[in-house]
């Protein structure tokens, strides 16, 4: 992997479960210098990640970027751009909540399934705290400190009907 990585401007990775394959090569990106990106979802393996290379990674000027691609990057983008719309309106409005209702049909893949059985596989891992005293999701860029950011888990474990919008909602599990 690290001749690999020497000769390399950026690593594209698509193979999981993460957890136990993608470690090694973060780790040689970081030692290298070597952009990464993924499409994991696995978010504790990506918090492990933030807390073992990230330092590396930046003083050898590799950026390593996790979750792209995901399921939850439509998401994304639609909570960037309401900010942006917001902010754009020059308003003194702040944009403080967004839910989000969509209507799927599909599976998920075999790699989706295998990944949910490593992780639930490894229930030390989910309890495991981060050496940064904070979630590492929560790392200011390009410092040590924790962020003014904050994350919740609004999952809805039931289904609930939405007279809003006329249907049965409940949460998403790859959100």
């Amino acid at each position: 992997m690290e001749k690999i990585a020497i000769n390399t401007k950026c690593i594209i990775s698509t193979i999981g479960p993460f957890v136990r394959y993608g470690s090694p090569l973060v780790a040689v990106c970081a030692q290298t210098g070597t952009h990464y990106c993924d499409i994991t979802g696995e978010v504790d393996w990506v918090k492990d990640m933030i807390v073992k290379y990230d330092e590396l990674a930046k003083k050898n000027g590799a950026s390593i970027v996790n979750c792209c691609g995901c399921d939850c990057v439509p998401w994304d983008l639609l909570t960037q751009a309401s900010y942006k719309y917001i902010q754009d309106k020059d308003s003194t409005e702040k944009l403080t909540t967004i839910k989000y209702f969509d209507e799927m049909k599909g599976e998920p893949s075999g790699g989706t399934l295998e990944s949910i059985l490593e992780i639930v596989s490894d229930v030390s891992a989910m309890l495991k705290t981060s050496e940064l005293g904070f979630d590492p999701l929560l790392k200011k860029y390009g410092s040590k400190e924790k962020s003014s950011s904050s994350t919740s888990n609004g999952l809805q474990m039931i289904l609930n009907y939405s007279f809003t919008h006329s249907a049965w909602v409940g949460f998403m599990p790859l959100a």
